[in-house]
């Protein structure tokens, strides 16, 4: 937990949503305008990836950590053009709960004018994330898989001896990224062609632990299905 200040309050905006203080905690951290990259990758609202290098692991944000808030600098008419003092743009600065925005939205949010503060969400049970790689040579990759109704593209079947099994693929895993590309938002057919067409080919698997909650939070349709590298 180095350089993690825990609020001492929930936010405000758990109230309503499925989370407790004791399932892990909160803190805030200010995006600065001379951090050239934030270094996460993310999708709906949970961080899968962390950029070697770039800001977010500079200030110890982690692999499944969650997006909970962000501070929204809004302006004076709804038609400004962009000559705003500061305190013009501060006078209409409000938090808005990151579960509650679409992907244009929060990529507005990581490219509006810096400092920027966010609020993040630490699990205490966390998923685990791996990569494995299928060399050059090696075509079949021994599993099946398909989108679940909350939009996860789920592992659904292994075949044995096969890639999948002998690098420890389990049935219940959830593909996350094809060679460095996350692939929420794709057609199952598209994620298909990738699988079968790509090579070498490195896949970014999540595994859910089983005591975690699915949903601590109910995530609006149109951010759950987004991704975005930032």
């Amino acid at each position: 937990m180095d350089q993690i200040a825990q609020f001492n309050d929930m936010p405000d905006s758990t109230k309503g949503q499925n989370v407790k203080q004791e399932d892990g905690i909160f803190f805030e951290k200010t995006l600065p305008t001379t951090a050239p990259k934030i270094g996460i990758k993310y999708v709906g609202v949970e961080i899968v990836k962390v950029v070697a290098g770039g800001w977010a692991e500079s200030e110890k944000i982690e692999i499944d950590d969650e997006l909970w808030e962000m501070e929204m600098k809004g302006t004076v008419g709804d038609n400004a053009g962009g000559g705003e003092t500061a305190a013009e743009v501060n006078a209409e600065t409000k938090w808005k709960r990151c579960d509650q925005m679409t992907e244009k939205e929060k990529l507005a949010g990581f490219l509006q004018p810096r400092p920027i503060k966010i609020k993040f969400f630490r699990p205490y049970v966390k998923d685990s994330y791996y990569e494995r790689e299928l060399p050059e040579e090696e075509m079949d990759l021994g599993m099946e898989n398909k989108y679940t109704d909350g939009g996860d593209m789920r592992v659904d079947a292994i075949t044995p001896n096969k890639w999948a099994e002998k690098n420890g693929v389990l049935v219940g895993d959830l593909i996350i990224q094809i060679n460095g590309n996350l692939i929420a938002g794709l057609e199952q057919k598209e994620v298909d062609s990738k699988l079968k067409g790509e090579r070498p080919l490195k896949v970014q698997f999540k595994r859910p632990h089983p005591e975690k909650k699915e949903k601590v939070r109910s995530v609006s349709k149109e951010t759950v299905h987004t991704s975005a590298s930032v």
